[in-house]
């Protein structure tokens, strides 16, 4: 699981560095990359998420700080279960594990640190996004193939369950 730590620690960094570039160097640029599909449009997003800057809410801090820390905790026990019921390492469980608990380690350093996330990839009209954005998307997808590979189908034949794994990591 130290691969992962690292991994994990890559791209949070990645995205750290990414944003402290842009804010220095290009924070009131614009520009086209594809006409009508693709831009470079950095913004301050204050909304602190997608479903609060959908509805125009600004979420209190505290709030969210607690729902980032409740979900990486969700993340990283989801992933040790799978571990232990998993006969064998799954690319797509640990690269969901990576990048979704990336994302949210990305977020809770946007709403501590920036005051809200720094998007900056502009697609088509709908939003702007960033690179946090991305990895939470594609922890999902990556689970989501999880779910379908034959490593989960053989691993949920294991009688062991959630409840019946916590109560034992105790003793």
């Amino acid at each position: 699981m130290k691969k992962q730590w690292i991994i994990t620690g890559l791209l949070i960094a990645l995205d750290q560095l990414i944003k402290a570039v842009i804010w220095n160097l290009a924070k009131d640029k614009h520009i086209t990359l594809i006409p009508g599909i693709l831009r470079f449009e950095p913004f301050q997003n204050t909304n602190l998420n997608w479903f609060a800057s959908m509805a125009n809410v600004v979420m209190p801090v505290f709030i969210m700080v607690i729902m980032q820390l409740l979900i990486a905790a969700g993340i990283v026990l989801f992933y040790k279960y799978q571990r232990y019921k998993s006969a064998k390492v799954n690319l797509w469980l640990g690269m969901g594990f990576c990048l979704a608990l990336a994302g949210v380690g990305c977020s809770f350093i946007d709403v501590v640190f920036w005051g809200g996330s720094l998007d900056y990839i502009g697609l088509l009209d709908w939003f702007i996004f960033d690179m946090k954005d991305v990895f939470l998307n594609a922890g999902w997808i990556s689970l989501v193939l999880w779910f379908y590979s034959k490593d989960y189908k053989a691993s949920e034949n294991n009688s062991i369950t959630f409840k019946s794994w916590i109560s034992n990591r105790g003793k």
